[in-house]
């Protein structure tokens, strides 16, 4: 019997402790997805979101939880949702705009830093310098169907070995981290050729990478139309979709207005609809968005920089006319 035992009494309170620790987390990780789902990103599947909150139940601490997300078309929500994960864990989000890594030197002196002899090379770069800082770290490689080769051997030591090294030679930390992967649609067979190649180079050359790391069988089973836990691909958001983001932007927008100047927004039902449109083309979330700082906030601004500045009420009945003030009472 050990010490901690006898302290319990040996009457199955570890057992209760681990139970309670259990149950703890897992309510902890439902009160997440529910929050993913239900209030912040539209449009899209809980078995979908899912993925990400039954991806963190299960880190160990060892290698980043990792996720790639994806759609059929623009306007979906993949940088949000990464976004999102990071907010509502209350953690920092590093992003790394893929497309400006297009070259080798450029990729790795601006991520991990400038080698010995460089002027500047004790500064660290900026990845590297972000993961000291915070170990926990949301980390998203955005848009990586754009970036240039030098960046998936960076992205796989993340994935695979849970650590970076700088270039002054200085490890790096990630294994509690969390990395996310954004790219478009038809440019997923590029990422799992890099990053399969990497493994393959490095398990011959003996570089500590035995085994191929869930994240790459995750993605060849996707690629393979066959059911896995990383990838999730959003879909196009519908119309009752793109109705409820333009309704929480009046409520955003018109809690700032509120606060700040004490002027409240409210949007009719057919101003709401004429913000969501009807071309195809605009029917997304960056469309309904544009709409709604032209059509609304465009006029509200305008009212702010009157001469009125009385506490009230100005409501858009129709984005054809113009919207109605009423002073508050």
């Amino acid at each position: 019997m050990t010490a901690f035992d006898q302290d319990l009494g040996n009457n199955g309170a570890q057992d209760r402790i681990l139970g309670d620790w259990i149950e703890a987390s897992a309510q902890y990780w439902r009160q997440f997805n529910t929050a993913l789902n239900n209030d912040t990103v539209l449009g899209q599947s809980e078995e979908t979101l899912g993925k990400i909150a039954r991806g963190l139940q299960k880190a160990n601490g060892k290698t980043p939880a990792s996720f790639l997300i994806t759609d059929n078309g623009g306007g979906t929500g993949k940088t949000f949702t990464a976004k999102t994960t990071a907010a509502l864990l209350g953690r920092k989000l590093f992003i790394v705009d893929s497309a400006e890594c297009r070259d080798t030197f450029e990729t790795r002196s601006k991520l991990l830093g400038l080698s010995r002899g460089f002027e500047g090379s004790s500064n660290g770069g900026a990845l590297t310098n972000a993961l000291r800082e915070y170990p926990d770290r949301v980390i998203l490689f955005d848009e990586i169907d754009k970036a240039d080769e030098s960046l998936f051997p960076i992205i796989f030591d993340l994935v695979a070995k849970g650590a970076l090294t700088d270039a002054c030679g200085r490890p790096v930390g990630a294994g509690c981290s969390i990395v996310i992967l954004s790219a478009g649609p038809g440019t997923l067979e590029r990422v799992s050729k890099a990053l399969n190649k990497i493994y393959e180079s490095q398990k011959f050359n003996g570089d500590g990478v035995h085994e191929k790391p869930d994240f790459l069988f995750d993605l060849e089973m996707y690629l393979a139309g066959s059911e896995q836990n990383t990838v999730l691909e959003l879909q196009p958001l519908d119309r009752s979709a793109l109705k409820a983001l333009a309704q929480r932007e009046t409520r955003s927008f018109s809690g700032t207005t509120t606060r700040l100047a004490g002027l409240s927004v409210s949007l009719s039902d057919d101003a709401t609809e004429q913000i969501v449109g009807t071309d195809p083309l605009c029917q997304n979330p960056r469309g309904v968005l544009t709409r709604f700082f032209l059509s609304v906030k465009d006029p509200v601004a305008r009212h702010l920089l009157s001469d009125n500045k009385q506490p009230g009420t100005l409501h858009f009945e129709n984005l054809t006319d113009p919207p109605k003030f009423t002073p508050k009472n």
